[in-house]
């Protein structure tokens, strides 16, 4: 893999643990990079690119549940968006 320079920085930083996990196969990495590059190329090539690609299952369950809480606030102001329009 294909790394940037390490930067000192970082290194006693939870940035730098991840980095060293992932260097030493301790890091869990579901995804397939290369199948996430096909993935965002593909959607870059379409003429109806998405905004948002949610790419793997866990990120796809983390969006999703997040515009589900979005549009439970949004469900819940309904009543106060309606009660301003003119009779």
């Amino acid at each position: 893999m294909d790394t940037a320079p390490i930067m000192v920085e970082y290194d006693a930083t939870p940035a730098g643990d991840t980095r060293r996990a992932i260097a030493d196969g301790s890091f869990a990495l579901d995804n397939d990079p290369e199948a996430i590059a096909r993935a965002m190329i593909a959607s870059a090539d379409r003429p109806d690119a998405p905004l948002r690609l949610p790419l793997g299952e866990d990120t796809y369950r983390d969006v999703r549940a997040s515009y589900v809480k979005r549009l439970e606030l949004l469900d819940a102001s309904r009543e106060t968006a309606s009660s301003v329009v003119r009779a």
